[in-house]
């Protein structure tokens, strides 16, 4: 079974988190999740964790706030919200 298979059953769906000031980190959060959403593919990753586990790398799936998950927005009078919305 994958790393990921083990880690979903476990009710986890992501790998990381990337919290980040709006500014001015945003930029570098966005080159962060892209240059770790490809890291799998760079030359000889699959090769050699395969070589070490005998399975493949699966894709690294990060979660970064803002983008992966928004708070629904609320008058600051009322209670706190008791979700988070995703999409």
């Amino acid at each position: 079974m994958a790393q990921n298979e083990d880690i979903a059953e476990e009710g986890i769906i992501y790998d990381a988190f990337v919290s980040h000031a709006t500014d001015p980190d945003s930029g570098p959060a966005r080159r962060v999740k892209l240059d770790l959403d490809g890291f799998q593919q760079r030359p000889g990753v699959q090769r050699r964790y395969r070589e070490a586990t005998g399975e493949d790398f699966a894709p690294l799936r990060l979660c970064v706030d803002g983008k992966d998950f928004v708070f629904p927005k609320f008058d600051p009078t009322d209670t706190a919200p008791s979700r988070i919305f995703a999409f």
